[in-house]
């Protein structure tokens, strides 16, 4: 993905955060998914995540019941990029009408997978926050990893990510 790509996506999160008062460090993703107009279900027979139209709104299918655990707020926030970026939900009303019974899985490596990954980061870590904190959280120019993924309810691996991508360390 270009930098480009990255950038628009992150204006994305970013826009989508501003027009639906979704406040950083997300508390809740049952409520930021409902304030959206979509519903969390569980099925164990889904391995990671995955994401359906549902009339008007969505569904994101969890195979865990831990809302909030690091690994699912993820999920979640991969699931709503999905909805932005390749089903047009609330932005591309001919894209969405188009959107039957599509379903995203939060599987494999392919360039939808690596955009709703990007959405991801952005949404749960928006890159001046991210930026702010890090300076925040940083002893003598070192990052505390640890920290900032306990500040933003991620696991230390997409802190880590997100701290390459945004260019505080390197690859």
């Amino acid at each position: 993905m270009n930098i480009q790509m990255r950038k628009n996506i992150d204006r994305l999160a970013n826009t989508i955060q501003d027009i639906y008062h979704i406040n950083v460090p997300i508390q809740d993703m049952n409520e930021v998914v409902q304030t959206l107009g979509g519903k969390i279900n569980f099925d164990s027979n889904v391995i990671d995540g995955k994401i359906q139209k549902s009339g008007n709104g969505f569904n994101i299918f969890l195979g865990s019941q831990d809302v909030n655990s690091s690994r699912n707020r993820f999920t979640i926030a991969h699931e709503i990029g999905h909805l932005f970026l390749h089903m047009g939900y609330k932005i591309d009303l001919q894209r969405w009408e188009s959107v039957n019974e599509s379903v995203y899985n939060r599987l494999g490596f392919s360039a939808e997978e690596s955009q709703a990954n990007e959405f991801a980061a952005a949404f749960l870590m928006p890159d001046e926050q991210f930026l702010k904190q890090a300076e925040i959280t940083s002893a003598d120019s070192v990052l505390d990893i640890p920290a900032l993924a306990e500040y933003f309810h991620v696991s230390q691996l997409a802190a880590i990510n997100r701290a390459k991508y945004l260019g505080l360390i390197s690859w």
